[in-house]
């Protein structure tokens, strides 16, 4: 008895190919021949085989029917069939965890030799079915990832993609499995739900969080139109309760989540959401893909279920979560007279940018879409680029399941209000004196009538004003004190835009605004805020010298044109003198005058909105 006591956990593992009918010998060395296990009672599928290509489910002799679920529901609902490869247990330790990753890597191996396999399912957690252990660098790196058991290929799309169901036991798989399922008999009666995003802990320098810029990017490269998305980052107020409720209510249509993960939670503006709660979260239709561009795929800082794995888990939180490592993801973003003209992401915040976009490109399936988004990842990047975003990725999910297009329709661009008041600085966050009358209005001739806009203090998350924009209206805006601001505007039929600008004593002045917000023992500024009509003024010349200006003045006002000029300064340069003549409440009134210029003076001439004397 001692004897068998000693050799029994030398059994590595054994391989059930039941929907083949295939037997897969031993691993060689130190691995054992497999065993056939004795069929589980579960249900079982008649539905048509639709897809030529196989999945595999990886998992211990403990999680055996939750296995058979999962490879009835890919029958039943996505035309797969699935071979379930059963594995021991592993010890715990570094050798044992080594000896069983290999094993599962050999079998894997030769399941796929002739290319027929199209993913990996592994159920159980990392402590029953250990992460992957490899090498890269030429045996100098060393990687700990469910990546390698899709296949180590200098070509990543030759990878498959690997998922996993986090379960800590039979029960909690068997309980994925059940939700999993009702979320496909739900499927023929939901609507196309549009993409919604939930970001942001709050404002500091930064202004916006990872999640807000990566849903910025996704609007940027058209992956997103008004019907498609709906923003409820912390820019938009959006606090933990707010996310709790999107989580929780049947009603609302989430189908894509960006959040920002902490240790024992998400962040939501300047709170969080436990994962207690998302754990006690109860089912509902709509059950999002949680996407967190930066959140460290090292588990050992968690003494509990992460948030990634508790999405999963959770009877309600979500269908699959993808996150990465904190130190792989970068996102960028360009200011333009304050308003963000462009992101730019890399790592995993990238990675994750492509796997919406091959969604959005017909992707339907988990699995295929990272695929796709890992050959594009590679091809914008370049083939020496780091590969860690895509080894260190965590997808906690089936990848085997595919999810219905939401509605996704086109939007005219909008970045913002135009500054009528000129900053004193073109590029990065724009910048104006304390007190003065600091302007915006919407684009001319654009085509949206009007946006609804927020001004929000960066430095307390408070919004100081709101209101609505029309085309008609210059929103004014006045501070006595220096501060840090965000324009958060959207159209009512549009995509969102942000803009930042400060209040500072000496516009000039580089740096951070000295005087912050919210500070103990200090007022905060006095904010003045409110809409004028718009003013339009016809503009006749723009010149470098002020005797010039003055030369055709004289000769306008000759004529009975009321001209004037207003000095327009380049930031590090001369100013300009524009000429400009009349002062009109209606677009139209500007174009007649206009036109009438060009008759009889033969000159060109142009519109612009003024500003009280300007």
């Amino acid at each position: 008895m001692q004897v068998l006591r000693r050799f029994f956990p030398v059994v590595l593992l054994t391989v059930l190919c039941i929907c083949s009918g295939c037997k897969i010998k031993g691993m060689g060395g130190a691995a054992p021949a497999p065993v056939v296990p004795v069929p589980v009672e579960v249900k079982t599928s008649s539905a048509p085989v639709t897809e030529e290509k196989k999945n595999v489910i990886v998992c211990t002799a403990d999680l055996m029917r939750a296995a058979e679920y999962f490879r009835y529901l890919h029958r039943e609902y996505e035309g797969v069939a699935s071979i379930i490869i059963r594995t021991p247990s592993s010890n715990g330790t570094a050798e044992s965890d080594s000896r069983t990753s290999a094993a599962i890597m050999e079998s894997l191996g030769k399941l796929n030799k002739d290319g027929s396999l199209m993913s990996v399912l592994i159920l159980g957690n990392s402590t029953d079915v250990p992460r992957a252990v490899f090498f890269t660098g030429n045996g100098t790196v060393r990687h700990v990832s469910d990546y390698a058991y899709g296949g180590v290929s200098s070509a990543p799309e030759n990878v498959l993609p690997v998922g996993r169901i986090p379960a800590r036991s039979a029960e909690e798989a068997e309980a994925v499995a059940a939700k999993f399922e009702r979320w496909y008999k739900d499927r023929a009666f939901r609507p196309a739900w549009p993409v919604s995003f939930v970001g942001g802990n709050g404002f500091g320098s930064k202004g916006l969080s990872d999640p807000e810029l990566l849903f910025f990017n996704l609007q940027q490269e058209g992956m997103a139109g008004p019907e498609a998305i709906r923003y409820l980052g912390s820019a938009g107020g959006c606090e933990p309760e707010r996310l709790r409720q999107s989580l929780a209510e049947d009603d609302v249509s989430v189908q894509w989540l960006a959040v920002d993960a902490e240790q024992d939670g998400f962040r939501a503006g300047n709170g969080s959401m436990a994962v207690s709660e998302i754990m006690g979260l109860d089912y509902k239709p709509g059950l999002p893909v949680v996407l967190i561009p930066s959140g460290g795929p090292d588990l050992s800082i968690f003494t509990g279920l992460s948030p990634a794995q508790a999405i999963v888990l959770s009877p309600g939180a979500g269908l699959a979560a993808m996150t990465g490592s904190s130190d792989a993801s970068g996102i960028n973003v360009e200011l333009d007279e304050g308003r963000v003209t462009r992101v730019d992401s890399s790592g995993t915040a990238r990675l994750l940018m492509e796997f919406h976009k091959a969604y959005f490109g017909g992707r339907h399936r988990i699995g295929e879409a990272l695929s796709e988004a890992r050959a594009q990842f590679v091809e914008n990047a370049g083939k020496d680029a780091d590969s860690s975003p895509m080894i260190n990725l965590l997808f906690y999910g089936d990848p085997v399941m595919s999810l219905p297009l939401p509605v996704r329709t086109e939007s005219p661009a909008y970045t913002g209000l135009s500054p009528v008041t000129k900053p004193a600085t073109k590029n990065g966050v724009a910048v104006f004196p304390v007190n003065a009358t600091i302007s915006f209005a919407m684009e001319e001739g654009g085509v949206y009538p009007a946006v609804k806009l927020h001004v929000i203090d960066r430095s307390t998350g408070k919004t100081v004003s709101a209101m609505k924009v029309g085309e008609d209206d210059i929103f004014n805006f006045s501070a006595d004190g220096e501060g840090s601001y965000l324009i958060y505007s959207r159209p009512l039929d549009g995509p969102l835009a942000w803009q930042f600008f400060d209040v500072r004593r000496n516009p000039s002045k580089k740096g951070a605004v000295a005087e912050k917000s919210g500070v103990k023992g200090r007022k905060d500024p006095r904010i003045t805020a409110g809409l004028k009509p718009v003013l339009y003024t016809v503009q006749v010349s723009s010149n470098r010298r002020q005797e010039s200006a003055d030369k055709l003045i004289s000769r306008l006002n000759g004529q009975g044109y009321d001209a004037y000029v207003v000095e327009v300064a380049e930031a590090g340069r001369r100013k300009w003198y524009c000429v400009r003549f009349g002062r009109f409440d209606s677009w139209s009134a500007a174009v007649e005058a206009s036109a009438a210029y060009e008759r009889k003076e033969q000159a060109d001439a142009k519109i612009v909105r003024c500003n009280g004397g300007s």
